[in-house]
């Protein structure tokens, strides 16, 4: 039965022919990224699928979703995908547009879409091009005393900082670059190296990855503060 095929915790509705997939089902994660290909058993063979569409309503009463990220291989977006959700992030990463339904995402959906294709979004999708933002996947910016990068995801990594006479630096949760904000989740490895008079950080973020190594030479650093909310799984 190619109507409700299983990989992992995804199921999708594959095409008789064995050539195209339909998402049809996910789990329930706040930031879910769809797969560019299924792996399928059929008839005791193993199929690798490219993912090419999402079927109508799917992520209705996902009420916890908050990203919702697109491969390349997609094709086509069905009627109401998103329509209940008052506040979206698509992220899509193909630059040629796919077709999409009636009433695919909510008017409050920001959808961000490879440099250089925004205009080619726009024009596919009319009725979305205020929504419409440009990716800021491998941009490199300065803010502050602080060298960022964006991410596939929409997401900032803390790449290095230069106020080495500083005591003690606050890392924000998010920054506002070209008019979006960006929240800041990764601290790169040697991003306060020798830092000699850093004493005290205060992450902001509920969810910053870093390591010791973020903080190489830093001879002084006794404190990293973070959120309480947090507090236990940063120390995990």
């Amino acid at each position: 039965n190619l109507a409700n095929v299983r990989d992992g915790n995804i199921y999708y509705k594959v095409s008789t022919d064995l050539k195209n997939a339909v998402l049809n089902n996910f789990p329930f994660e706040e930031e879910f990224v769809i797969p560019s290909t299924a792996k399928i058993k059929f008839e005791g063979k193993e199929y690798v699928v490219p993912v090419t569409g999402v079927r109508e309503d799917i992520f209705w009463g996902h009420h916890s979703l908050k990203s919702v990220t697109f491969p390349a291989s997609i094709e086509n977006i069905a009627s109401r995908a998103f329509g209940g959700y008052q506040k979206l992030t698509i992220i899509m990463l193909g630059s040629t547009p796919a077709k999409i339904g009636d009433n695919v995402f909510n008017k409050n959906a920001t959808i961000f879409v490879p440099a250089g294709t925004k205009e080619v979004y726009q024009k596919a999708w009319p009725e979305y091009s205020s929504n419409i933002k440009e990716s800021i996947a491998g941009v490199t910016f300065d803010e502050g005393n602080f060298q960022f990068k964006g991410g596939e995801d929409q997401k900032l990594t803390l790449l290095s900082y230069n106020g080495r006479d500083e005591k003690e630096v606050t890392i924000p949760e998010e920054i506002v670059h070209n008019g979006c904000s960006y929240p800041v989740t990764c601290i790169a490895e040697n991003a306060f190296n020798s830092c000699s008079d850093l004493q005290s950080v205060n992450i902001l973020g509920t969810k910053v990855q870093f390591n010791a190594k973020s903080f190489n030479n830093c001879s002084q650093l006794c404190e990293i503060f973070v959120p309480e909310t947090a507090y236990d799984d940063y120390m995990k």
